[in-house]
């Protein structure tokens, strides 16, 4: 039986290692379309710089990319780790999965609603990843439609990989005594503990993608 310290531990090291390789993937997008930047555990800047510095992003533009692998590398883990969670049976990767799969939903999920939220409280529309790549699109092709299919597809995919894992966490995990509460508790107690933790290594752990 795993415990909800044990879970709470394994959240925090999988959303760690899950914004890693979202900010990867952003760090390549720009490195192949010709841009030279710093990644880390949560924001993009310019090279040799850090979040805390006053130039970390003078004249840099997030949404100069045509397309960015940040956004479809979450969603895509989240996708890939509910499927096989449900063709496995060993017990000790369906818990490995699970915790997967949530992390990445939710990684995107809650993005959207805080842009919804900031939408609805100042009028003013958040710029995250899917708005700014929407941005991009309809800049490109003048098709309004467009700039709402990233957050989009954000939104479903995120919502519906969190709806199964959700229903099915009593089958698919070892903790099925656990209520959803105490889970999803243990979720968002995580994610508070990770935002210190992120902000700490994104300062001192850069990775520059010289062009």
């Amino acid at each position: 039986m795993v415990n909800l310290t044990i879970w709470g531990i394994c959240l925090c090291i999988t959303t760690i290692f899950s914004i890693l390789m979202h900010e990867i993937g952003h760090g390549i997008s720009y490195y192949f379309q010709g841009l030279s930047v710093s990644t880390g555990f949560n924001k993009v800047g310019n090279v040799d710089r850090k979040p805390s510095q006053s130039n970390f992003r003078k004249d840099f533009f997030n949404n100069s990319l045509k397309w960015d692998l940040g956004v479809p590398i979450t969603l895509g883990v989240a996708i890939i780790s509910t499927l096989i969670l449900f063709y496995t049976s060993n017990i000790y990767m369906k818990f490995i999965l699970f915790t997967i799969a949530i992390v990445n939903s939710i990684l995107r999920l809650l993005p959207m609603v805080n842009v919804l939220v900031c939408f609805l409280r100042t009028s003013e529309i958040y710029k995250e990843d899917e708005i700014e790549m929407g941005l991009v699109w309809f800049d490109i092709t003048d098709n309004k439609f467009l700039s709402y299919v990233p957050p989009a597809i954000s939104i479903v995919v995120s919502v519906i990989c969190y709806i199964v894992l959700m229903l099915n966490m009593d089958d698919i995990i070892l903790v099925s005594t656990f209520t959803t509460g105490s889970i999803t508790l243990t979720m968002v107690i995580s994610f508070v503990v990770n935002f210190k933790i992120i902000s700490i290594l994104d300062e001192h752990y850069r990775i520059n993608w010289r062009v």
